[in-house]
């Protein structure tokens, strides 16, 4: 889930946090249903930049219509996100686990057996927050590298929530490096999100058949401490549960430097990204034109 950081954002999620925290879920994803609707119609440049990053997903051969379906769909799963965040520190976990089905368990824990830490790379797709919450309660110490968000007191109250259950929330940057490689070779879990290069200096490649820039980051955790470096993604379906799936483990054992190995990393991960976004493009909750300026486009 991905959250853009203003002072006019802090304090409507101040009041979404009060508002929305205490009213049953049907409801609260009723209202989450409205404000994307509205969101979706006044914010024309977000607007546009999601239906230039679907639009390269999706090809050149969809509809308007598709496009458009898609777009409001990605408003509609960032804004339930939104919901199932403020709620947090109110939900059961043990419920939550009930509306989890996972497909690839025995990859990660294949993983977790072999003590080298794990890397569970993920996109900004579905709602792994929730998933990251359950497997807190498992596995404790899970560690989730997230964007900086300013201004500060946005980024203090994002992360009491999402840390209430026990998750272990860090920025992504130098200073949370140290710590994670600690982690993870003492056999932690860190996750991370590869579809966005935020730092602005990732990997250039092809995406979806047009060149952009790639983080490098859950590569370079993996080479850095030898942890199993496993792509994961939740997808949100119709009746709000959630299906997570693993992906077999990515190897780097055919490298024969570092540099090619960070590249194989990258492309199997992105592989992987291309498959779930491509299947579920409603779901891909990035607003930043990823290929060019899609914020200007009619």
């Amino acid at each position: 889930m991905e959250i853009r950081g203003t002072w006019l954002q802090y304090y409507l999620f101040r009041i979404a946090s009060v508002a929305l925290g205490w009213l049953p879920i049907p409801i609260s994803y009723f209202v989450a249903s409205v404000i994307a609707e509205t969101i979706y119609i006044l914010a024309v440049k977000t607007r546009n930049a999601v239906a230039s990053n679907l639009r390269q997903v999706m090809g050149p051969y969809r509809s308007p219509q598709d496009i458009q379906v898609a777009v409001k769909g990605v408003f509609s799963t960032a804004c339930k996100n939104y919901v199932d965040l403020l709620k947090v520190p109110f939900r059961d976990p043990a419920h939550l686990e009930e509306k989890l089905t996972i497909s690839g368990l025995h990859h990660f824990q294949r993983a977790l057996d072999e003590g080298r830490g794990v890397v569970l790379a993920t996109a900004h797709f579905g709602n792994f927050d929730m998933v990251a919450q359950v497997m807190s309660q498992h596995y404790p110490g899970v560690t989730v590298l997230i964007e900086p968000l300013q201004p500060a007191p946005l980024f203090r109250l994002v992360k009491r929530l999402r840390e209430s259950q026990g998750l272990d929330i860090r920025p992504v940057g130098i200073g949370s490096l140290k710590s994670v490689i600690h982690r993870l070779r003492r056999g932690g879990i860190a996750v991370i999100a590869c579809d966005r290069d935020i730092g602005k200096n990732g990997l250039r490649t092809p995406f979806f058949g047009r060149v952009s820039t790639l983080p490098t980051g859950a590569a370079d955790l993996a080479l850095r401490t030898g942890a199993v470096l496993l792509p994961i993604f939740s997808v949100r379906h119709a009746d709000d549960r959630w299906v997570v799936y693993i992906e077999p483990p990515i190897s780097t054992n055919s490298a024969t430097n570092r540099q090619e190995a960070m590249e194989h990393c990258v492309a199997q991960v992105k592989c992987a990204m291309e498959s779930y976004i491509r299947r579920y493009p409603h779901q891909w909750v990035v607003f930043d034109p990823l290929w060019g300026d899609g914020a200007r486009e009619g």
